[in-house]
């Protein structure tokens, strides 16, 4: 898996992309446990990775925000007769572009979201893997005896 096709799967990330690569990437093979072990770790990685850019994503569109917010707030006082808290926040609050702004980083957090679930989810699938690998060896072991 290339960088350009995970930062493709955060932008495309939605429901339905979710659930498809839950089933992709949590799906195991009880008849490749071995292959399954070693390339668990890359992908937890890659997607543990894209995790903290969909995280750094959403932070940087919260600062976005904050920054914007203030500029507005200072051309409330300039702008308005009456320059009460209340004024200035009716003020800020109707601004369109805040609003896509605030929209945005409700997207980026969801985003970030279904990766944390996604993380956790591979974490999971990691014990299970040991387990189930552990469960093989017994067996194995139990017919050679």
């Amino acid at each position: 898996m290339r960088a350009n096709d995970l930062i493709k799967a955060y932008k495309d990330l939605d429901w339905e992309l979710y659930i498809t690569l839950s089933e992709s990437l949590l799906m195991i093979d009880k008849f490749s446990l071995d292959d399954e072990l070693v390339g668990h770790s890359t992908m937890y990685s890659y997607y543990s990775g894209l995790s903290e850019y969909a995280n750094r994503k959403s932070k940087e569109c919260a600062n976005e925000i904050e920054a914007y917010e203030s500029k507005l707030k200072n051309s409330a006082r300039s702008t308005l007769s009456k320059t009460t808290v209340a004024a200035i926040q009716d003020y800020v609050s109707t601004d369109p572009d805040l609003q896509d702004m605030k929209k945005d980083l409700e997207e980026k957090t969801y985003k970030y979201g279904l990766l944390k679930s996604l993380i956790t989810a591979m974490q999971h699938r990691k014990d299970l893997l040991v387990q189930l690998s552990a469960n093989s060896r017994a067996e194995t072991k139990m017919i050679t005896d």
